[in-house]
């Protein structure tokens, strides 16, 4: 945890830093909630120059934690792909939760807060750019789709 707060405090981290971090969390919410994890990274990607804006990952996962899969228990998965294409790197966060509907309202923050972050570095950033994409299945699972673009150029 003492790594997380001091890498909030940089803009960016390697590939390996954010994944470490993101294993980290997710051992700890597995001893609260029992549910297995993989995580996946494309052998293309360099993961020690590969760089990211911090934390931006980690609250995504908490949501599909929280709001997923932690009724589940054991029966409960959490997968995240790392896939280069091109210049660009998808990152695909996925949870055999119970899905949501995208027109329903929430009173949570982490979904609001990562879009305004990612709509203030899609500002500051000139090359480069963050997507954000939500498919969901009521009943069924969630995936969150960020698409990193020209982040290899």
């Amino acid at each position: 945890m003492r790594n997380s707060l001091s890498n909030s405090e940089r803009d960016q981290i390697t590939l390996l830093e954010e994944v470490k971090i993101l294993e980290t969390y997710l051992k700890l919410e597995q001893l609260r909630f029992g549910f297995k994890y993989h995580i996946n990274i494309h052998q293309n990607i360099n993961v020690y120059e590969t760089e990211i804006p911090s934390l931006l990952l980690q609250p995504l996962i908490e949501n599909g934690i929280k709001h997923g899969i932690s009724g589940l228990k054991q029966q409960g998965s959490i997968t995240l792909d790392f896939i280069k294409t091109d210049n660009d790197m998808v990152v695909n966060i996925k949870d055999n939760g119970k899905g949501f509907l995208l027109t329903e309202k929430y009173t949570g923050y982490g979904l609001k807060l990562t879009k305004d972050r990612i709509k203030l570095l899609n500002q500051m950033m000139k090359e480069q750019s963050v997507d954000f994409e939500i498919q969901t299945s009521p009943g069924k699972s969630t995936i969150i789709i960020i698409t990193f673009k020209n982040w290899f150029t």
